[in-house]
């Protein structure tokens, strides 16, 4: 399978698909460090806040309201 995908990389030209690649094996290295946007903090804080003042929906009710919204 490496290689049959190292060959299809090599032959590719897609720029598109060949830097989804390499986010995906950067995604794979455990060394590195990953620096947050401030909206992004800004949006784990928020997330933190709401799960620490009870204001979440379980997957359960998610599910049910998602089906109940592919119905209409």
């Amino acid at each position: 399978m490496k290689l049959d995908l190292i060959s299809k990389i090599a032959q590719s030209n897609d720029s598109l698909l060949l830097e989804e690649i390499q986010k995906l094996l950067e995604l794979t290295d455990s060394d590195k460090i990953y620096q947050l946007s401030d909206s992004q903090l800004e949006s784990l804080k928020a997330a933190e806040n709401d799960i620490k003042y009870g204001n979440v929906i379980d997957h359960e009710e998610v599910k049910e309201m998602t089906s109940e919204w592919l119905k209409k």
